[in-house]
């Protein structure tokens, strides 16, 4: 049986930020996709796609999206207090086309995009 979840520290540049809920990671950095060839037999095309992560934030007005998108590329690092688990991801890329909920308190659409990921 495996542990999932708890608490999680976010962190831009060694500067904490309040993740609310989602957290997703995509541990390869390509795509691979199937491709039928006219006499059935099967090729798969790879697409180079960086280290990914998607995560959701307060919106409590300590996080300027706008400035991270525009922004230099970061480091940022979430520690998963539960599970011992530290992901790192080095000279990231915040993207994505991000919305404020105000009634719920979040900021959803952001992902992170990154040449470097561990996770130790």
């Amino acid at each position: 049986m495996s542990d999932f979840g708890g608490e999680m520290r976010f962190s831009i540049d060694g500067t904490p930020v309040t993740m609310k809920g989602l957290f997703q990671v995509n541990p390869s950095n390509r795509t691979v996709e199937e491709s039928v060839n006219q006499d059935g037999s099967v090729d798969a095309v790879h697409t180079l796609a960086g280290h990914r992560m998607a995560m959701t934030l307060v919106d409590n007005g300590g996080v300027d999206v706008h400035a991270l998108l525009k922004g230099p590329a970061r480091n940022v690092t979430v520690v998963e207090e539960h599970t011992g688990v530290t992901h790192m991801w080095t000279q990231a890329r915040f993207a994505g086309d991000p919305q404020s909920d105000r009634l719920t308190g979040e900021i959803t659409g952001l992902r992170l995009v990154s040449a470097s990921y561990r996770r130790v």
